[in-house]
């Protein structure tokens, strides 16, 4: 959950890759979906808007 000088955790950046397996490592071990980056975007926002739908459905329907 650290972020970087623009607040973009591993997470959001792995997100906005579409890695998929970098996600769910970082998730299933703790990484918090809902982090806002300093443009106000989360991981599932920056996934979305790069077109990973797998991404986006995986962060959507993770329940910790």
């Amino acid at each position: 959950n650290n972020y970087d000088y623009d607040g973009r955790t591993p997470l959001g950046v792995a997100a906005s890759q579409g890695n998929l397996e970098a996600v769910k490592y970082l998730m299933y071990h703790g990484a918090d979906k809902l982090h806002v980056d300093a443009r106000g975007n989360s991981p599932h926002e920056d996934a979305k808007r790069e077109g990973h739908q797998d991404v986006v459905n995986f962060i959507m329907n993770f329940d910790t």
